[in-house]
């Protein structure tokens, strides 16, 4: 790794304002906030923490932004002598699988996930094959912010680009992780919308190989660069994928964000599940098949405090433990890579509810949308049961999630003035990183009050046995931020 000289005249580089830079990554509206200034210099930055000679895998979703974007981040890369892996358009959980499998140093994936067009971003990983630590990104941002020169290296000693294919090395991996026999006698109909994103005729095609019987619709860009649907896979944005399963009479459809890290289920009725649902059922199915087995090692269930209390309630079914982290993908990886690391005999795996994404280390410890929609096709074989059935079977818990917008305000200053008015109240919340949960386990009801990592928001989530209750607990949080922005 570069070593900085810490004696060196720091020189502060001011980014734009509005971009957002931490562990989750770099996002902003393109050529806006996250300029092609920005995006070549912190680059070249990660690349000088990485150190010359490493190697490091670029991919992309499909917006028409991000080739913009790989072409200035493989050029920076290259400058500061690192070798990239150029694997092109590819689905973010098929990068992370083969950059842990070949034990790439690290990966820059170029997607702006479920967020709007104009917006992009940035991940950066590090070698431990999670996305950078708080501790790494303030190593990176002291070139990044106070290093004046992060000049090229010598024409000699540039980096390489290797143009690579690897959806088909992921498919392969992920196939073995399925009971593919089960499928076989069961042709389901399946409708996949990967809305002309990176899961495009991925999902699909593992799906047809299982025997499935697959219509995909919005696979394609019919304005480009307007994408077919809006990009985030949530209810008002599925209209066509509920009609397409009716009509066809499929069994069950799925619908991807831009990277396929999210996946949102749908069932034959038309209906669209909350995000946790489809987490949920692959969890108890997983519980399930892992009780039949013989010796079956104790199961640890990592989620975090935005999840539903259906995960306590599913795991007490099957003497499964089920710990917490704060909201993001990076805490769940870290947590089960240090629980892995200390139980290398035990059984653990997880996902973040609001997501759908499977967290399952054995094969990928990321949010991974595909292998969570394969699954799932996987239990409805086993059960021989309805999507809906299924859903019926579960404990019943309802969420409402509210946005409001914090661009130009002083965040911190909003979460002090909250804890001072619950304290003033008398009310118990608990601090999770940024966030201020309220817990109520007598009455099973929480409110979590979250400000985004990834766009300039706050959000809240509430959950409760009763939908009108969770809308009040929703509402009144709400009206309480409000008179603080």
């Amino acid at each position: 790794m570069y070593a900085l000289n810490q004696n060196h005249k720091k020189t502060i580089y001011i980014p734009p304002d509005g971009i957002i830079i931490t562990p989750s990554g770099m996002r902003g509206e393109f050529g806006k906030v996250l300029t092609l200034e920005v995006i070549l210099r912190f680059t070249k930055s990660y690349g000088l923490w990485m150190g010359k000679n490493s190697e490091v895998i670029v991919g992309r979703d499909t917006r028409n932004s991000s080739i913009i974007i790989s072409n200035v981040i493989i050029s920076a890369l290259n400058a500061v002598g690192i070798d990239v892996i150029d694997v092109g358009v590819c689905p973010t959980p098929a990068i992370l699988h083969y950059k842990r499998k070949h034990n790439i140093d690290g990966a820059a994936i170029i997607s702006g996930s479920h967020n709007p067009p104009k917006d992009n971003g940035i991940k950066f990983l590090s070698r431990t094959h999670t996305f950078l630590g708080k501790k790494e990104l303030n190593e990176i941002n002291e070139f990044f912010l106070y290093k004046d020169d992060l000049s090229a290296e010598n024409w000699q000693d540039l980096g390489t680009i290797n143009e690579r294919e690897i959806i088909a090395d992921y498919l392969n991996a992920l196939k073995e992780e399925l009971n593919t026999d089960i499928f076989s006698s069961n042709k389901l109909k399946v409708v996949i919308d990967p809305g002309a994103g990176a899961g495009t005729n991925v999902t699909s095609k593992i799906l047809k190989s299982l025997h499935c019987n697959v219509f995909e619709i919005n696979e394609k860009f019919i304005d480009y660069p307007n994408f077919p649907r809006p990009i985030e896979p949530i209810k008002p944005h599925l209209d066509k994928l509920s009609e397409e399963i009716q009509k066809r009479k499929a069994d069950v459809g799925f619908a991807h964000d831009c990277d396929a890290d999210r996946v949102a289920l749908v069932g034959a009725t038309g209906k669209v599940y909350p995000e946790d649902i489809i987490i949920i059922l692959v969890i108890r199915y997983i519980l399930q098949r892992h009780a039949e087995s013989e010796n079956p090692a104790k199961i640890i269930i990592v989620t975090n405090s935005a999840s539903s209390l259906m995960f306590e309630k599913v795991a007490e079914q099957f003497n499964a433990e089920i710990i917490r982290t704060p909201v993001g993908e990076r805490h769940l990886a870290t947590k089960m890579n240090n629980l892995i690391d200390d139980n290398p005999g035990l059984l653990i795996f997880g996902g973040e509810g609001s997501s759908g994404g499977l967290m399952y280390p054995r094969f990928n410890n990321a949010r991974d949308g595909i292998f969570a929609a394969c699954l799932v096709c996987e239990l409805l074989c086993y059960y021989q049961k309805s999507i809906d059935e299924l859903v019926e079977e579960l404990p019943r818990f309802f969420t409402t999630r509210i946005k409001i917008k914090t661009a130009g305000l002083a965040v911190n200053e909003v979460l002090a003035k909250i804890k001072q008015n619950l304290s003033e109240k008398k009310v118990e919340y608990e601090i999770i990183d940024r966030d201020i949960k309220i817990l109520n386990m007598e009455n099973e009801e929480w409110t979590l009050i979250h400000p985004s990592n990834t766009e300039p928001v706050i959000r809240i989530i509430t959950e409760a046995r009763i939908k009108k209750r969770a809308d009040t607990l929703c509402g009144k949080m709400s009206e309480l931020i409000k008179n603080y922005i």
